[in-house]
């Protein structure tokens, strides 16, 4: 409260009022006044300076309200996602046994880069589609093997079996992220009329 009740009164001090856009990207009961916060706005700046002296993790993300927002919420495209696999991927783990093998298995993902790993991952998707809507078939199947519901992997297997599908039909023939970027947002992503 009192972060809160000394931020109020700096922000109460200025004369102009001014539009910035702030997202939470963290747990406030974990980090409490060091919870980080994106900000967007043409004076994201000046509250970025509000929370230095009062030890938060502000980051500058864009000049226009609503940026941070929108920042937010891609990134919860990321986490959210990954965090329904985790939980399936993890459930069926336990249930088979083999759980701390399989921190042992996923360590190569462990030590790449977030950003190296998400762009291999879109580039290579397209030309490996049909293989790996393969592979997550069968991991579906052997979820249910082991009495468990799959909610998030025939997700999954469906945008894997929609790509394969496009790109028989259009074969993409880039090699680059950009490319492949570019392609599934018209060919897999885009809205049917």
């Amino acid at each position: 409260d009192a972060f809160v009740h000394e931020l109020a009164r700096r922000v109460a001090q200025g004369r102009a009022v001014h539009f910035v856009d702030v997202a939470i990207t963290g747990a406030v009961n974990l980090g409490g006044s060091k919870t980080p916060l994106l900000v967007a706005g043409g004076k994201a700046g000046f509250v970025q300076e509000l929370f230095l002296p009062l030890g938060g993790s502000v980051r500058v993300v864009g000049g226009q309200p609503g940026d941070a927002a929108a920042l937010k919420l891609l990134r919860s495209i990321y986490t959210k996602g990954t965090e329904a696999l985790a939980v399936e991927c993890l459930v069926t783990a336990q249930q088979m046994g083999l759980r701390e093998q399989l921190h042992a298995v996923l360590q190569d993902i462990d030590e790449t880069p977030l950003r190296t790993l998400m762009e291999s991952m879109v580039r290579t998707h397209i030309p490996h589609s049909a293989r790996r809507r393969n592979e997550v078939a069968e991991a579906r199947q052997q979820m249910a093997r082991n009495g468990l519901v799959p909610i998030a992997l025939p997700a999954v297997e469906a945008l894997f079996a929609d790509t394969a599908r496009a790109h028989a039909v259009q074969p993409f023939t880039g090699t680059s992220t950009d490319e492949a970027i570019d392609w599934l947002g018209s060919h897999v992503l885009a809205s049917r009329p």
